[in-house]
């Protein structure tokens, strides 16, 4: 009777000092690319994105609603409110209402249903990143 015990316990002993078996790791996740191409200012592309940023949490957050909407009764602009936002001590290109007008800058202008965000580096007349965000523009005075 004595014996039993004893087997028992030594096949939990060995059960618990045997190797799980071996699973196999998924493969490892890789970073892609940003959407900015190569050529691209990355100040100009921090400005970009956090121009875009901005403006989204405009139609999605209350809080960043009533700070816009703040800024625009009392004759601020989009670029008013976007300047209000920015963090010190980052370097960011210039934002330009309308059009572009001088290199290596990030152009807002008001779109049917929202606004157009553009990036530029040094031709003028062709963006090298937009978007489309969706907000009601503000009247430009």
């Amino acid at each position: 009777m004595r014996a039993l015990p004893l087997l028992l316990l030594a096949a939990v002993l060995t059960a618990c000092d045997a190797k799980p078996a071996v699973e196999k790791a998924p493969p490892p996740v890789t970073a892609t690319a940003p959407t900015a191409p190569a050529a691209s200012d990355p100040a100009v592309d921090r400005t970009f994105d956090f121009v875009e940023r901005t403006l989204r949490l405009v139609g999605t957050n209350r809080t960043a609603a009533a700070a816009y909407s703040g800024q625009v009764d009392t004759g601020g602009d989009p670029i008013t409110y976007i300047a209000s936002n920015m963090p010190d001590g980052v370097v960011y290109s210039p934002i330009i209402w309308g059009q572009p007008l001088k290199p290596r800058s990030v152009v807002v202008r008001a779109e049917p249903g929202g606004y157009a965000v553009e990036a530029y580096l040094d031709d003028l007349a062709k963006p090298v990143r937009s978007t489309t965000v969706p907000i009601p523009p503000a009247r430009r005075e």
